[in-house]
């Protein structure tokens, strides 16, 4: 039980360590729930505890991966609460950490497609596309950036007949 704990700076590593699997759990069994807001609320203190200088001290070698985890979790929550910059914000921490995440093809997939799903919702396409593109060079018949892609292709046509429409009215004479 969290109540019954000291301050977690003042733990030992490995005990940090199991709280943050703890919440990560915890963020777990609400996900399947589908209360994202508490489960995003669970892996971000998982993830504070995780990246913290006490935790990082040599808990274990799959310590980066288990922050992976926790982050691609984070932005699935983020992505299923609408929120496309919590997502890219998540997803582009996980691409930038080279160490583990080359390493493990499926979960920069995962990562890959969830940063294009939200560029999509923001309207970046160009940013969209180069993720999808990226994912269909790792597995070109994944469904889910195929699906993506159409969905791209059709907001990149209902863009730019809205464009040509503004455009239309701007340039009309009186």
């Amino acid at each position: 039980s969290f109540s019954d704990v000291g301050p977690i700076w003042e733990m030992a590593a490995t005990e940090q360590h199991g709280i943050a699997m703890e919440l990560k759990a915890l963020g777990t069994e609400l996900f399947r729930e589908k209360e994202f807001q508490l489960a995003a609320e669970k892996y971000g203190m998982a993830l504070k505890i995780l990246v913290s200088d006490g935790c990082r001290a040599g808990v274990l070698d799959s310590h980066g991966e288990k922050i992976n985890s926790v982050r691609s979790n984070l932005a699935l929550c983020f992505q299923k609460l609408g929120q496309p910059e919590g997502t890219i914000y998540h997803c582009e921490q996980l691409l930038s950490d080279k160490k583990y995440l080359v390493d493990d093809e499926k979960l920069r997939m995962k990562v890959l497609y969830r940063r294009a799903w939200a560029f999509c919702e923001i309207n970046e396409f160009e940013k969209c596309k180069k993720d999808i593109s990226s994912v269909l060079k790792l597995d070109k018949g994944n469904c889910d950036a195929l699906k993506l892609k159409g969905v791209l292709e059709s907001k990149i046509k209902d863009n730019n007949r809205d464009m040509s429409t503004k455009l239309r009215g701007l340039f009309r004479s009186s």
